[in-house]
């Protein structure tokens, strides 16, 4: 699901990955039970996180990460269908700055994100709106 701004800077995405492109794999592969780790793992592919902070969202666990990267890592985040090429999924993409977080629900991992193209350093409103935002969610 996904909410855009009025114009392309900025973006909501909200994403429960069926599969997952592994940076250095082989092929697509279900999404990792401990995703957290898969996700900050990719520093060993050139992605960076910053601004890493624990919290909950409705009672779960939660890590909300900054998250950039020098190179394309296709599909590193996740693919709404299993059929999807890497590149028709989502990743870590160097011309975008993410504040990601990555809910444990129990039985699935769900990952929110807010991008931002334009890298200017004048994210501080959409963070606080996307904590905001996040701070509605509830699970059934």
């Amino acid at each position: 699901m996904t909410w855009e701004a009025g114009s392309v800077d900025r973006a909501l995405r909200v994403l429960v990955p069926v599969s997952v492109y592994p940076p250095g794999g082989t092929g697509r592969t279900p999404p990792p039970a401990d995703f957290l780790g898969y996700l900050l793992a990719q520093r060993e592919h050139g992605a960076e996180f910053s601004d890493i902070t624990e919290t909950t969202v409705d009672g779960r666990p939660a890590t909300i990460v900054t998250a950039t990267v020098a190179d394309h890592l296709d599909g590193s985040l996740g693919c709404p269908d299993e059929q999807l090429p890497a590149p028709d999924c989502f990743g870590l993409q160097p011309e975008l700055i993410l504040r990601i977080a990555v809910i444990d629900t129990g039985e699935q991992t769900l990952l929110a994100w807010v991008r931002d193209t334009r890298g200017d350093g004048s994210t501080a409103p959409e963070y606080e709106s996307f904590m905001e935002m996040l701070a509605t969610l509830r699970f059934d």
